[in-house]
């Protein structure tokens, strides 16, 4: 069985530290988006499972999307 590191990290800081601040992207000096580790971890599943669906073990994928918490959200599923 083979070690998903960013699901286990994701995981592991939403048990210990569900609603400290996992995500924060600032324009202009003020915040746009921030999100707890509770809060990131649902949106994750979601695009991980539509990942899970369109690939096979050994597939590559690539990520073509804008600077912003929907990429870093992206990469957690991935």
């Amino acid at each position: 069985m083979r070690l998903n590191l960013a699901a286990h990290c994701l995981a592991r800081n939403a048990r210990e530290r569900g609603e400290q601040t996992a995500l924060m992207f600032l324009s202009a000096n003020r915040v746009e988006y921030s999100a707890t580790y509770n809060a990131i971890t649902p949106e994750c599943l979601p695009m991980a499972a539509a990942l899970r669906s369109m690939v096979s073990p050994g597939d590559r994928i690539a990520l073509r999307l804008r600077h912003g918490p929907d990429y870093s959200l992206a990469l957690f599923a991935a």
